[in-house]
């Protein structure tokens, strides 16, 4: 396998004009100290041809295929789409004017809750306080 220096020093041999021959190419790597495998991938890789003639390699053949009669497909149903309602939307509106019933609910549910803990707790503390006295 080759490094990315290896392949820029291939690149600026492939750019040199006249070609260099291969005899001297190895001579040229085997004194740069590249082994024998590497030598002989670079050498395969300088004699591969440029990519402009391998982009203009002939396009296959295209076949036409004729598109399928609509009354031979199977009827589906129309596909309905569920979205979040976007900004000003009726159902915006709707959803919040829910949450404003649920919330004035609990409010006065939570409101009347607290009362009656108030007062048992008044009921408790007057008990054990010796304020009602027991008759």
């Amino acid at each position: 396998m080759l490094s990315d220096d290896q392949i820029d020093y291939l690149f600026q041999i492939k750019e040199s004009k006249p070609p260099i021959p291969e005899r001297t190419l190895r001579v040229m790597l085997k004194a740069l100290r590249w082994s024998a495998e590497e030598i002989e991938h670079s050498l395969a890789f300088l004699k591969r041809p440029p990519r402009e003639a391998a982009a203009a390699a002939p396009e296959p053949p295209r076949i036409y295929v004729p598109p399928p009669d609509e009354s031979s497909l199977p009827l589906r149903r129309p596909i309905s789409l569920k979205q979040k309602p976007f900004l000003g939307s009726p159902l915006t509106e709707i959803s919040k004017q829910r949450q404003k019933r649920k919330h004035r609910r609990l409010t006065l549910a939570g409101a009347v809750l607290g009362a009656l803990v108030f007062l048992a707790g008044l009921i408790i503390f007057a008990r054990f306080a010796g304020v009602v006295h027991q008759g």
